[in-house]
């Protein structure tokens, strides 16, 4: 399975900075869980001075490019509605898409 997590720090502020480990289960726990399950993962997380590209495999994170990212057909999408708005066009086509504020909203479709 291919899963794509979209706008979901692994760190805030970056280690480099003297930040610690993301405690968002989206940004670093569920990303290292699938890849170790196999899955293929991918991140994207872009804001100001924060951009982070990665495939993670066994649980390693290692940079890669947007289009490698973009050349994939993902079977889930995990983001917040933002995110799907910033990259819809790009990276979302069939899939099921999941967003952390429907879970933090228990909102659900039928």
């Amino acid at each position: 399975m291919k899963i794509l997590f979209l706008d979901l720090p692994r760190n805030y502020p970056p280690k480099e900075q003297g930040g610690s480990e993301c405690t968002q289960i989206e940004g670093r726990g569920l990303p290292t869980f699938f890849s170790k399950k196999g899955h293929e993962v991918y991140s994207i997380f872009q804001k100001n001075n924060r951009n982070y590209l990665d495939e993670i495999i066994d649980g390693e994170y290692v940079n890669t490019s947007l289009e490698k990212i973009y050349s994939n057909n993902f079977n889930i999408v995990v983001g917040k509605n933002s995110a799907f708005d910033k990259y819809k066009s790009n990276a979302i086509s069939n899939c099921l898409l999941y967003t952390s504020d429907a879970a933090d909203d228990s909102l659900r479709v039928d």
